[in-house]
């Protein structure tokens, strides 16, 4: 190797020594970082016990369901926080309707689980290549929901940084 190749490498070296020490991440960043790691973790413990509360044995339900509903709104305050009550019921759906639209809504939450319109409709390509007119129906698929995130402490949700309680 002669002279100039030398000084070649060399001065790639130092470039790139240079460059790993000028785009190291800062104390913050680095701290920053773990508690996004810690925050994960912990989220995922939330739902790792919240996968075992789901997979008890049909016993300890049985046993759960002598319970009167205030001391179980109790014991499960420490799961779903102040949404314990909400957790307990089962979910029925109601209509309202009239001459223009059909709303049914979900009594877990109150979330619109389905809206019909009645002067309107959308048009499909039948099977033999002719135009089919079907009902209008909108937010009837489990992608289109309405959320609106409660900041709660003790309230978790599933995207973002926040957690969404499971009833």
């Amino acid at each position: 190797m002669d002279r100039n190749t030398i000084i070649g490498l060399s001065l790639i070296f130092v470039l790139f020594f240079a460059w790993q020490y000028f785009t190291a991440p800062s104390k913050e960043a680095l701290e920053a970082q773990q508690r996004t790691q810690d925050s994960l973790a912990r989220a995922e413990r939330s739902a790792d016990s919240l996968a075992r509360l789901k997979n008890q044995s049909s016993t300890s339900r049985a046993v759960a369901a002598d319970v009167p509903d205030s001391i179980r709104i109790q014991q499960m305050s420490g799961t779903f926080g102040p949404f314990a009550a909400a957790a307990v019921g089962e979910e029925t759906e109601v209509t309202l309707e009239n001459e223009l639209l059909k709303v049914t809504f979900s009594t877990k939450g109150g979330r619109i689980k389905e809206v019909l319109l009645k002067q309107y409709a959308k048009m499909e390509r039948g099977k033999n290549r002719k135009d089919v007119k079907k009902p209008l129906v909108l937010l009837s698929a489990p992608k289109d929901r309405m959320d609106f995130v409660l900041p709660i402490k003790g309230a978790f949700r599933k995207r973002d940084q926040y957690r969404r309680p499971v009833f």
